[in-house]
């Protein structure tokens, strides 16, 4: 089983770090966003938090990418604990996409995500 050993690797308990407080801020400004359309609070309202998300988004998927060039930066542990919060996020935004298109608002993505790892 692999542990953690963040006092010899300062740089591992950093990457642990951004990556769960990145998704667990996303995950927070989505529930957000999901209360703000259920009280039926105007756009003005609800666009900052959307925004913050996207930028939060751009975040995660550059720190996953630095992670996958580097695996050894975290554990499975870890991982595993960030891919449970990723899922969350991944839920409740499809949940509020489906709110925004019941309130007849389009949002404009930017477009499908690939995966591409660099391989040695």
């Amino acid at each position: 089983m692999e542990t953690a050993d963040t006092t010899a690797h300062p740089d591992r308990a950093r990457a642990e770090h951004d990556l769960a407080a990145q998704c667990s801020e996303a995950l927070t400004l989505s529930l957000q966003v999901a209360d703000a359309l259920r009280q039926g609070m105007p756009a003005a309202q609800f666009l900052p938090l959307l925004r913050r998300e996207a930028h939060l988004s751009r975040q995660v998927h550059a720190e996953i990418a630095r992670l996958s060039a580097d695996p050894g930066q975290t554990t499975a542990a870890d991982r595993d604990a960030s891919l449970v919060q990723l899922r969350a996020w991944v839920d409740q935004t499809r949940e509020n996409h489906r709110l925004l298109s019941c309130r007849g608002i389009r949002l404009s993505g930017p477009g499908p995500y690939r995966y591409r790892a660099s391989r040695p």
